[in-house]
């Protein structure tokens, strides 16, 4: 059991695989051992949402099991937190919000100190818009794990949303010291934080790394952060550069396109592909700088209301407005 939870924090396909192995011969020794179950249910999910990020494999196939084994733990032992809040993860990613926020209450009810379950609902509060609530869980989480690799490097997601550039910076420089191997998410967050600093040199050479790396997974959104980077830093033929090499790829149908083309500004472009936002995306759209010369135009309204978050974008632009300049007037 251990050893899967030990692979599954690696956060890579190789992690995933080993972690699935090492449950299931958990399983083999005790069929009724629900927390094996919940282990790969915990799985299932991350590979899943990992899928839906990347646009490969089949995210729905995954999250499927995930339910599945997060049903057998609950049905052998409705005291198994981990369970609880991966089935409250598998719906929040289906966009069944109101249904995951009852099973993430039971999962706190049962361990209010899960520190991943406090990582993935500090998520589900961003795309509900409630940034302040957000934050407050994911250093909560940061706090009960610091050595937990995605605890540490979400964490610097929530506190650039807030303004807290230079304390989001140090985070992805723990959590790169937390995982072997390069980690696009945490690069892509790094440079723009980096950017968002003015600390430009630093920022490209972050960005370069991640185009480098054109055949790594998982990337998410780091190429159009990469793009976004070296765009402001007025490199915009090495920007328009990265754009097509992303334009090329086999999953460039995908949302992950849509970021990439505004973060040159070409957002009628983009549209389309922004339509296909999964519901775990939706705060970048609230507070990720590549949008703000984007949010006065109709189109960009039109868009948030195709994704059904309009009103959570209006209280996450206007909580983050509150955040930012409560943390301006602090320094």
């Amino acid at each position: 059991m251990l050893e899967g939870w030990h692979f599954w924090h690696q956060r890579s396909e190789e992690g995933f695989a080993k972690a699935e192995t090492a449950f299931h011969q958990a399983l083999q020794i005790d069929p009724r051992f629900a927390r094996a179950f919940a282990g790969l249910a915990n799985n299932h999910v991350i590979r899943g949402q990992y899928h839906l990020l990347d646009g490969i494999g089949d995210a729905r196939d995954e999250m499927a099991r995930a339910r599945e084994a997060a049903r057998s733990a609950i049905d052998l032992d409705p005291s198994v937190a981990e369970a609880h809040a991966a089935l409250a993860y598998v719906l929040f990613n289906e966009g069944r919000w109101a249904e995951s926020e009852k099973h993430f209450a039971t999962a706190f009810e049962l361990n209010p100190n899960y520190a991943v379950a406090l990582l993935w609902h500090s998520q589900v509060l961003g795309s509900q818009g409630r940034f302040d609530l957000a934050l407050v869980e994911s250093l909560r989480a940061v706090e009960l794990d610091p050595l937990a690799f995605i605890v540490v490097e979400r964490s610097a997601e929530i506190l650039r949303h807030a303004g807290h550039y230079a304390e989001g910076l140090d985070a992805t420089f723990r959590a790169g010291g937390l995982r072997a191997g390069v980690f696009l998410p945490n690069l892509s967050e790094r440079a723009l934080l980096l950017s968002l600093l003015g600390r430009g040199t630093e920022a490209v050479e972050v960005a370069r790394t991640i185009r480098s790396n054109r055949e790594l997974r998982t990337r998410w959104m780091a190429d159009g952060y990469a793009i976004w980077t070296l765009a402001q830093a007025g490199l915009r033929e090495e920007a328009e550069a990265h754009e097509r090499e992303v334009s090329a790829r086999a999953s460039a149908a995908g949302y992950a396109r849509g970021f990439a083309l505004a973060a040159l500004g070409r957002y009628g472009e983009a549209l389309p592909f922004l339509e296909k936002c999964p519901p775990v995306v939706f705060r970048r759209l609230y507070g990720d700088p590549l949008f703000d010369p984007f949010r006065e135009d109709p189109r960009f309204g039109e868009l948030l209301a195709k994704l059904g978050c309009s009103a959570e974008y209006k209280l996450g632009r206007e909580t983050l407005k509150r955040m930012r300049s409560e943390g301006a007037a602090k320094r």
